[in-house]
């Protein structure tokens, strides 16, 4: 991890921007997003399906970050062995970075093992992936957004969802206790 001969250790802030999103594998995103848009009051703004991954990706804007509902469109994808195993859970917390290449070789040289060695393209921008062996047991994603994300907002505005898409969907929850 950090060399303690090393007299001048990056810090978190040298590498890293902010909380990018927070992931949850859910069977079905349509299902799993009620209870953000209608009891929290935090909309859908847009779904894209992630073809190289074999994942559906539903994006709900809190503040500065997101929470990603990740669904498998494939059993034999790592996503759809996590949710056979684990159901709908937390799958992994994804970290921004200016430059994601910069980064992948700091944490090469200081011993860190990743999953990618090299940058991929991921759902919002370029992607590689930390061991949770080497986090504690958790997932960590490093994302480069390289591109602006158009159901993104800036600071302080409300999220909108584009125009041919709703912000949430007219799905009622079941009553308490049914």
């Amino acid at each position: 991890m950090t060399n303690p001969d090393d007299p001048t250790p990056r810090r978190s802030k040298d590498l890293i921007k902010k909380v990018d999103h927070i992931a949850i594998v859910v069977k079905n995103i349509e299902v799993a997003a009620r209870v953000y848009t209608e009891a929290l009051g935090i909309p859908l703004t847009h779904i894209q399906e992630q073809v190289d991954d074999a994942v559906r990706v539903g994006f709900l804007p809190v503040g500065d970050s997101e929470i990603e509902l990740v669904e498998p469109t494939s059993a034999e994808t790592g996503v759809a062995r996590f949710l056979e195993r684990r159901g709908e859970a937390l799958h992994h917390i994804c970290l921004e970075v200016d430059d994601l290449d910069q980064v992948l070789a700091s944490l090469k040289e200081r011993g860190v093992e990743l999953i990618d060695q090299q940058p991929r393209q991921g759902a919002v921008g370029r992607v590689a992936f930390l061991h949770p062996r080497a986090t504690n047991g958790i997932l960590i994603e490093l994302n480069q957004i390289v591109e602006p994300l158009p159901w993104r907002q800036s600071a302080g505005e409300s999220p909108a969802a584009p125009a041919d898409e709703p912000n949430s969907f007219d799905i009622s929850l079941p009553p308490p206790g049914a």
